[in-house]
């Protein structure tokens, strides 16, 4: 896979810095992106459909809403990475 460096603090925002942070410097980004993915996707698919809909409390998200949710902040993010390509 491509090596892909952590990227330097002037290329990001400030508030993104805690995610930043979090990544090894290792250049392994799209290996340990699909490895994630695959991780993700194994422990869900492992839930039982009644723990998708479960709310441990009134007016609290379920698993399900909580996945969608992320879904489309990743579709917004894949967005903004498209917009920067074409500049």
């Amino acid at each position: 896979m491509q090596i892909i460096p952590k990227p330097p603090a002037e290329e990001y925002s400030a508030h993104a810095a805690m995610y930043i942070d979090l990544l090894q410097n290792d250049g392994n980004l799209l290996e340990r992106m699909q490895d994630n993915f695959f991780m993700i996707k194994d422990f869900i698919l492992a839930l039982p459909a009644e723990k998708l809909l479960y709310r441990y409390a009134k007016d609290k998200w379920t698993i399900k809403e909580v996945l969608v949710h992320m879904v489309d902040d990743e579709r917004i993010y894949a967005y903004r990475a498209l917009w920067f390509c074409t500049e």
